[in-house]
């Protein structure tokens, strides 16, 4: 194959079936040749993200149904832990792992996406062909990239910190000279239209854009480590807090503790900021959402980890 693009064609009328009793081979050729593809290109960043894309795109998504309790037994759920079984057999996992190691955002986030589809459900299969690539590939990188990007969170944090009290500056010092143009002049209807025409220009600036605040994807990370845990395994919980056979050992479970601990702020102001940003509080649900799952079980080593983070501390702001 020449080109990612070349697959397209076939995921779409072939991998995408639902019958997939009839088509489950042609399924499994498909898979394991746009993985092994992409992994020779991983070079080419177009290819690598509409590989990712389309891989995820052929997951089908969960029953939205809540009415009937054996709806996980139905042809769509079964569909799902099959494809998301054949993805791990046929090399999806060490693809995402190599593309978490990518400088590039883009395909990052998209991995990540695609690893949370592989695992959702908590599909137990899927969480234990990770647990043995992590165990046995040597890739320590994974650990360290996925901790770099925690720690970067940490400091998105701080800058955004510094710039709201830096807006917040200039607003007041707008508020006290626009108070003296009022005072110092007759056309006071004019000069409180100035005042609230540049006040609100101002209070617009305070305004983060929430979609250039997240460069380091630190929800996107949170959400596949609890996805790796989910339904107590007790091996990945174990080992996202030591990688004993890697040279480089992460602990991820105390990275995250001290993310939720910079997020919610050591000061008032900073917290209180935080807090009513609904990006940061989406980060802190999905934190709080990763720490339980560390711990369950209960995994008595990450609860040490997580006490021993100060994470009482935390709760408590």
């Amino acid at each position: 194959f020449r080109s990612v693009a070349g697959f397209k064609a076939k995921v779409e009328s072939q991998l995408l079936s639902k019958e997939n009793d009839q088509n489950h081979d042609l399924r499994k050729k498909l898979y394991r040749n746009l993985i092994s593809h992409t992994i020779n290109v991983s070079h080419d960043e177009s290819q690598v993200y509409d590989a990712l894309h389309i891989l995820r795109s052929s997951i089908p998504e969960a029953s939205e149904q809540q009415d009937n309790i054996f709806l996980e037994d139905s042809r769509t759920e079964i569909e799902r832990r099959d494809i998301q079984n054949l993805l791990a057999t046929e090399g999806a996992l060490q693809l995402i792992a190599i593309c978490l190691c990518s400088s590039q955002n883009g395909i990052v986030k998209e991995a990540l996406k695609l690893g949370v589809e592989v695992l959702a459900g908590g599909n137990q299969f899927v969480q234990a062909r990770f647990l043995d690539y992590f165990m046995t590939s040597g890739n320590d990188q994974v650990f360290v990239h996925l901790r770099e990007r925690i720690r970067r969170g940490e400091q998105e944090i701080q800058t955004r910190y510094h710039y709201v009290k830096g807006q917040e500056k200039v607003l007041a010092n707008l508020a006290e000279s626009s108070t003296s143009v009022v005072a110092s002049t007759t056309r006071t209807s004019r000069a409180r239209k100035k005042k609230k025409s540049k006040s609100r220009i101002f209070a617009e600036s305070l305004k983060i854009d929430d979609t250039k605040v997240d460069t380091s994807l630190v929800g996107d990370v949170m959400l596949f480590l609890q996805a790796l845990c989910e339904g107590h395994f007790s091996g990945m919980q174990d080992f996202l807090r030591e990688q004993r056979g890697n040279k480089r050992s992460c602990d991820l479970v105390t990275e995250t503790v001290s993310f939720l601990s910079s997020l919610c702020g050591a000061a008032n102001n900073f917290s209180q900021h935080l807090v009513n940003s609904e990006t940061n509080a989406k980060f802190v649900l999905q934190a709080f959402d990763t720490v339980i799952e560390y711990c369950q079980g209960p995994c008595l080593g990450n609860q040490e980890a997580i006490l021993n983070g100060k994470i009482m501390e935390t709760v408590g702001r």
